[in-house]
Order: C-alpha cells, then structure tokens, then sequence
C-alpha cells in the first residue's frame, strides 16, 4: 500500500543501517506496521506516550503516525 511505501521510503532514509539489517534477515514492515497503525500504538507502547501519540495524530494527522514509527 501507499502507507507502506512511504514509511519504507523515510524509514530507509532516516535509519539506513537498520532498515538494511531488517531487510537483510527479512524483517518487512509489514510484518509490524498495519498492526502498529491500526491500533494507533496502543498495543505497543506505554499508555502514557500512546496518549501522546494520540494527541498528535489528531493534530497534526497521518503524518504523525509515520514519525511515530520511524521512531
């Protein structure tokens, strides 16, 4: 999907060397993104910064879910 595309896009450019070990033992995003975007971090993250996490995605949007994950 799109989301896929551009979070591989900023994850390969922000983080080269991890994205490159991931890819190297084949670890894809999408064996943890659309778990991570559908539940908008809830699973996977300390309530406290998933609260956070939330506020910003209803302010700044989308895009806060892809800085979220590159992080």
């Amino acid at each position: 999907t799109k989301h896929m595309r551009v979070y591989e896009l900023l994850f390969s450019k922000h983080l080269p060397e991890l994205y490159a070990h991931l890819n190297k033992i084949f670890v894809s995003p999408e064996h943890y993104l659309l778990d991570w975007f559908l539940s908008l971090f809830s699973r996977s993250l300390p309530f406290q910064v998933v609260v956070r996490v939330w506020d910003c995605f209803m302010l700044d949007g989308e895009i806060f879910l892809f800085r979220t994950a590159v992080a």
